[in-house]
C-alpha cells in the first residue's frame, strides 16, 4: 500500500462512499411519523421503537460527524484548487452548507432521541404532536435548505472547472432545485403532498451524490484540481 492510499483527499473518499451508503439504506427501511399523525400514533412510535431510535440517532450522529465532515473537507479542498479566479468562494459555500446541515440534523436526531427517552409518555398531547412536527419541519424544510447551499456550491465549481466530470455537477445542481421546490410543502402543511414527495427525492439525491464523488476521490487522479484544469485546457487548446 502506497503513501497516497492513506491521502486526505482518498480518506474523505472512503467516508463519502461509506456515509452515502448508510444514509440510502437509512431511507429505505427507515420510518417516522408523518406530520398529521395523531398523537396516540406518534407516543406509540417513540415508546414501542425506543431501542430502533437509540441505535438511529447514534449510527447517524456517529456518520455525520466523523464521515460526512470529513468528506465534506477534502472535497473543499478538491474544490478550492480550482475555485481560485472567485477566492475560493463557492468552495466555501458548499462546506458552509454541510456544516449547516450536521447541526441541523443533530438538532433534529436530537429530539427523536429525547422523544424516545420516556419524555414521550409523559407530554400533553399538544406537546407532543408540536414537537413531533417541529422534527419533521427540520428535516423536510429546513435540512434540504443547507444541503442545497452544499450542492450548490460544489455544482458551480465542478460545471465551470470540469474538476470533476460535469455531469456529476449538474446532478448537484438538480437535486438542490428539487430540495428548494420541495420545501414549499410547508405552505400546505401536508408532509404527503406532491411537494413533500419532491423535497424527500431531493433529499435523497446529495447522499446518491455524495456516494458518487466519494468514489472520484478514492480513485487515482483526482489528487490536484489545478492539475485536473490544468490538462483539460491543454486538451482543449
Amino acid at each position: 500500500m502506497t503513501p497516497d492510499s492513506w491521502s486526505g483527499r482518498r480518506i474523505a473518499g472512503y467516508a463519502g462512499v461509506a456515509f452515502g451508503a448508510i444514509v440510502i439504506v437509512g431511507f429505505v427501511i427507515g420510518q417516522q411519523p408523518v406530520y398529521d399523525d395523531s398523537a396516540a400514533d406518534v407516543r406509540k412510535f417513540f415508546v414501542d421503537d425506543d431501542v430502533a431510535i437509540h441505535t438511529g440517532t447514534w449510527l447517524a450522529g456517529l456518520g455525520l460527524v466523523f464521515l460526512f465532515l470529513p468528506f465534506a473537507a477534502g472535497l473543499r479542498s478538491l474544490l478550492a484548487e480550482a475555485d481560485d479566479g472567485d477566492h475560493e468562494m463557492w468552495a466555501r459555500l458548499s462546506y458552509t452548507g454541510a456544516v449547516l446541515a450536521t447541526a441541523i440534523s443533530i438538532v433534529g436526531l436530537s429530539f427523536h432521541e429525547v422523544l424516545s427517552q420516556g419524555t414521550a409518555e409523559q407530554l400533553s398531547d399538544a406537546s407532543l404532536v408540536a414537537l413531533s412536527r417541529f422534527d419533521t419541519v427540520i428535516f423536510l424544510a429546513l435540512l434540504p435548505w443547507a444541503m442545497g447551499l452544499f450542492l450548490t456550491g460544489a455544482a458551480v465549481v465542478i460545471i465551470r472547472s470540469g474538476v470533476l466530470a460535469r455531469w456529476i455537477g449538474w446532478l448537484g445542481a438538480v437535486g438542490a432545485l428539487l430540495m428548494a421546490i420541495g420545501t414549499l410543502w410547508v405552505f400546505g402543511e401536508d408532509d404527503e403532498s406532491a411537494l413533500a414527495l419532491v423535497a424527500a427525492i431531493g433529499l435523497l439525491i446529495p447522499f446518491v451524490w455524495t456516494l458518487v464523488v466519494g468514489v472520484k476521490l478514492i480513485r487515482p487522479g483526482s489528487g490536484s484540481a489545478r492539475h485536473l484544469v490544468g490538462r483539460d485546457r491543454e486538451v482543449t487548446a
